[in-house]
């Protein structure tokens, strides 16, 4: 593999699921800059996440789902040490996610932030070559979800990986991506993109709201009544994390 490309790669891939007649994937092909962050949108079931899964594909990836798919039965500390098959370091992982003391806890004692919290610490401690997230933050509160996205993008800069991540979410793509993509399907097409925030992920100004209406023009939609107003007071939240 060369060094300037992506562990994300697909070139002209073809896809059906069994038994299926629509071609989910026809003729795809997927590129992507290595040091960024790719955000993936549109509508559910056009193939968005079996691309993620072909992604995954011979490749060694750490995931991060909307369910954070620990193994009930295990705390916190033996999920991390099964996935990542050694016990070395699992102190400091839990402490870069703000989860110190938990190790002996099991995963119905947490709430669903601390659960993702744990998700993350065991996709960025995995010796992996880039990160999938197939709407990891999905489901979960304005400034929880916000707070976790703030906590990946300190993650990254520590271990800089490339990401690509599904969401339904326009402003938490104009907010987390350098390169929005909008796909419809099936079979999946891409409909357009959107250049991230020059300044960075992770900067709410005025910007990152223009490539929010950008993308909202390429998904077809505009806002429904009272939107603007709940998407006025998440910004005042965002603000504040």
């Amino acid at each position: 593999m060369a060094e300037d490309r992506s562990p994300f790669f697909l070139d002209r891939v073809s896809f059906t699921y069994p038994g299926a007649e629509t071609k989910i994937l026809d003729d795809f092909s997927f590129s992507c800059d290595p040091a960024g962050i790719v955000v993936i949108l549109g509508p559910s079931g056009s193939g968005k996440t079996t691309l993620v899964h072909r992604l995954a594909q011979g490749v060694r990836a750490g995931v991060m789902y909307q369910e954070p798919r620990l193994i009930p039965w295990y705390t916190v500390e033996q999920n991390l040490t099964f996935a990542l098959g050694t016990q070395e370091g699992v102190d400091e992982l839990l402490a870069m996610v703000g989860l110190q003391g938990t190790g002996r806890a099991f995963p119905d004692q947490l709430s669903g932030g601390q659960r993702q919290r744990v998700s993350m610490a065991r996709a960025f401690g995995f010796p992996c070559d880039g990160l999938l997230l197939d709407e990891p933050f999905q489901g979960l509160d304005v400034v929880l979800r916000y707070e976790l996205i703030y906590l990946l993008l300190d993650l990254r800069r520590k271990r800089p990986l490339p990401i690509i991540a599904i969401t339904h979410d326009p402003r938490e793509a104009a907010l987390l991506g350098t390169d929005i993509r909008v796909y419809t399907g099936p079979p999946l097409q891409e409909v357009g993109r959107v250049a991230g925030n020059p300044r960075g992920p992770g900067v709410m100004d005025e910007r990152t709201l223009k490539i929010e209406s950008s993308i909202l023009e390429l998904l077809g939609t505009t806002s429904p009544p009272g939107e603007d107003a709940n998407r006025t007071e998440e910004t005042k939240s965002v603000a504040k994390i």
